[in-house]
This record gives C-alpha cells, structure tokens and sequence, in this order.
C-alpha cells in the first residue's frame, strides 16, 4: 500500500490548525470569563465593604488586652493542670489520671443520671475534689472570673490551619465546675454551689470575644452544661436571692451578646476560612498539600499539572467566591432581625448549595451548616432567658414563700420586663400546681 503524502500532509495542516482554532477559542472564552467574574467578584467585594463590613483580619476588632486584664494567663495554668503538663499551642494534650477518674465518675448529660452517680461516688468524688490539683484549678477560675477579657492571641492569618486545642479544654472545665456545684448541693454547700456556677458562667463569657464560628459553638455549648444544671436544681435547692440576681444580670442579652458575637464569627468565617482558600487559589498560592488537607487528602505533592489544573480553573475559581461571599452575607444577613422574624420561605444553606453550578466545589467545601448555627443562637438566647425567668421565680418564692399564680408578678419589681422567646416572639408559658411550676413555649419548631 502507498501513502499518500499528499493526503496526510493535508490531513495534519486541517488537524493542526482545527486544534489552534480549539486552542483560540478556549483561550478567548477563558478570558472573556476571566474579565466578567473578576469584575463581578471585585463589585461584590466593593459591595461588602460599603456595607460597612470587615474585609480582613485587622478590620475585626480583636483587644489586645494587657496580661493584668487578660484571662489568658490564668488559663494556660490551668491547662497544664489538667492535662499533667501535655497541653501546648498544637495539641490539647491528655486529660490527667485525677480529671479522667471525675470523669468515669460524674460525667453525664442527663442531671438525674449525674445525681444518682454523685450519690453512689460520694466519697471517692470528695476525695478527688480535695485534691491540690483541683484546688488549684478552682482558684485559677476564680481569678480568670475577675478580668474583664480572655484573647488566647490566635494568628487568624494561617486560616483553615489554625489550632484550637483550647476549646476542647474549655468543655472540660464546664464539666468540672458543674461536678463540684453538685457535689456541693448533695453535701448542704448551697452557697458554694451557686458560686461555682456563677464562677462558670463569668468564665465562659470571656469566649465571645473570640470571632470564630467554632468558638461561639463551645461558648454555647458549655453555657447549655450551665443551663441544665440550674434548670433542674433551681426548683429542688433554691437559691439566695443575691447570688440570682448576680446570675440574672451575667444572663443578660447585653452581657451575653449571643447574636452580636456569632455576627462577627461569620464575617470572621468569611475572611480567614473562605477567604483565606479563595484568594490563595485564585492567586496562584495555593499547594495540593494545603488543598488536600482541607479534604483529608494527604501525601499529595505540587506539581506542574496541579497548577495548570489551578490556572484553567481560576476563573471559575472567581465565580465560586463570588458565590460563597453572597451566601455568607445572605445568612449574617439573618442576624440583624430577631429569629422569630426570619421569613419562613428563606433559603436554607442547604438549598442554596444544591442549586449552585457543579463547579462551585470550593463553596461547597467551604460553607458551613448556617441554618443550624442561626436556630443554635436564638436557642441558646432562649435558654438565658428562661434561666433568669427560673432565677427570677426563685427570689419571689425567697421574699413571698411561693411561686407567683403569674409571671407578671415579677415584673418590675425583680425583672424590668418579662422576657420573650427569641425563636418564637412569644413570652413563655408558666403554669403552676402548689409547689412545682412548669415553664415552656421558648423554643419553636424548626424553620
């Protein structure tokens, strides 16, 4: 068989220019891309910033508060303590043998369960709490109580690699502090109890200066220990009237700024998470290896491939931020009008994901379960106001002997008003039977 030379040479001519044609033609829709979601992504940035919003790290308003002030101090000690030393800035370290035995013994999320282990360790948990570690660390958080800050001086500019080992620590001493306050209770120590939780409470506040979803999460999370505790031993023990109304004013909405902090912790959330990964990736920044981690892939290495990959995708990698910004700013959006009044037809997170392009990955990556977070801070909102109503019923059964027929008798007289439920609106239903009151109606069903 003869080749024709011809026809090959024709052949490859045809091939050749039909593929830089392809070439031309992927390179001008690349750029065409390129300008109009730049120029989106830059409108949309301009757009956050005219709203007043914080567009990096140093725009956020972080104290650097002198050491005399900074709760810091006292919580590095009482870190080392508790874990034997093996706490440091990249690990949590271990529990020490002393806190794992209160744990084996005491812990429990359900508070009649918590009592009936108290009573069967009684005397191995009052041994273990006279202990000088537990001591120490009790004193500590007397200390941290009375400063006005806590600022653990996190760098935000290292983004998704930021280390928190501190926050499973600060679940910890919730636990701790809420089995001291039970073994005091079973052992007559009323006043002492009280104080512990006092103590806890002022403690835990100093987290919402912290602006990072995850933080303001064990913020709550170790408020809702608190919580159940008071909730369930304020009816059976009482307290005095003084250290309620030391409570009532620590519960606050002014103090406890539950909103006003998760607010910021999105726009922190923005900027060093979000941000962080899009403005590295769009920027040409960003390794396999850092990329990797953030999907759990390790052992993947830079390498040419990976960065053509970066390269053809950066436009998209423009229009995926530029999504991930609108959903962000959608649901901060959510935290200036009260739970209750969000529409019942908002978009959840969820939706709002599904409905993106498929080659929004980073966004769907990067978001987190927003909906969860906003229901998680009107209830934790709601749950404050139902313990100051609780501590409120405590002072009027103190100066009058019962429970009032009626919330309205403890406004103005202890409360300046009655509070309403944050999820619902609605101010809480109380019902009374001799000696035992029911409270009920904060929380709503889910939006």
């Amino acid at each position: 068989m003869k080749f024709n030379k011809s026809f090959f040479k024709k052949f490859f001519l045809v091939s050749g220019l039909g593929l830089l044609g392809l070439i031309v033609v992927i390179a001008i829709i690349y750029t065409y891309l390129n300008i109009i979601w730049g120029k989106e992504l830059r409108q949309e940035l301009d757009k956050i910033k005219a709203s007043g919003s914080p567009m990096t790290v140093a725009d956020i308003p972080l104290r650097d508060s002198p050491n005399k002030d900074n709760a810091c101090i006292e919580y590095q000690q009482i870190f080392s303590i508790i874990t034997d030393g093996t706490y440091t800035a990249k690990s949590g370290g271990s529990d020490s043998q002393e806190f794992n035995e209160l744990g084996d013994l005491s812990w429990n999320s359900n508070m009649s369960e918590i009592e009936e282990q108290f009573r069967k360790n009684s005397d191995k948990i009052k041994e273990l709490l006279a202990k000088d570690s537990f001591r120490q660390v009790f004193e500590l958080l007397r200390k941290a109580s009375e400063k006005p800050y806590l600022n653990f001086k996190l760098n935000y500019d290292e983004g998704p690699a930021l280390l928190l080992p501190h926050l499973s620590r600060m679940r910890t001493i919730a636990r701790f502090l809420r089995a001291k306050a039970e073994f005091e209770l079973l052992s007559g120590e009323r006043e002492k109890a009280w104080d512990t939780i006092l103590i806890g409470i002022k403690t835990n506040s100093l987290m919402k200066n912290e602006p990072l979803i995850i933080s303001q999460l064990v913020y709550f999370a170790c408020n809702f220990i608190y919580f159940d505790f008071m909730a369930y031993n304020l009816p059976r023990y009482g307290i005095d009237s003084k250290q309620a109304i030391k409570i009532i004013d620590e519960l606050s909405p002014e103090r406890t700024e539950f909103v006003k902090s998760m607010r910021q912790s999105i726009d922190m959330e923005r900027i060093c998470l979000g941000g962080w990964v899009c403005d590295r990736f769009i920027s040409g920044k960003m390794k396999a290896e850092e990329l990797g981690g953030l999907i759990d892939v390790s052992g993947r290495k830079s390498s040419p491939l990976y960065y053509f990959v970066c390269f053809l995708y950066k436009p998209f990698a423009k229009k995926d931020y530029i999504e991930y910004l609108k959903i962000m700013e959608t649901y901060k959006a959510g935290y200036d009008i009260p739970y209750y009044k969000l529409p019942p037809d908002l978009p959840s997170s969820e939706t709002m994901l599904k409905n993106l392009p498929r080659y929004c990955i980073l966004t769907k990556m990067l978001c987190p379960a927003l909906d969860n977070i906003r229901r998680r801070t009107a209830e934790m909102e709601t749950r404050a106001q139902e313990i100051r109503l609780r501590l409120a019923l405590e002072i009027y059964k103190n100066r009058n002997g019962a429970y009032p027929e009626k919330l309205e008798a403890l406004s103005p007289q202890i409360l300046k008003e009655l509070p309403i439920s944050e999820m619902t609106g609605k101010p809480f239903e109380y019902s009374k039977d001799k000696d035992v009151y029911r409270i009920s109606g904060g929380i709503a069903e889910k939006k």
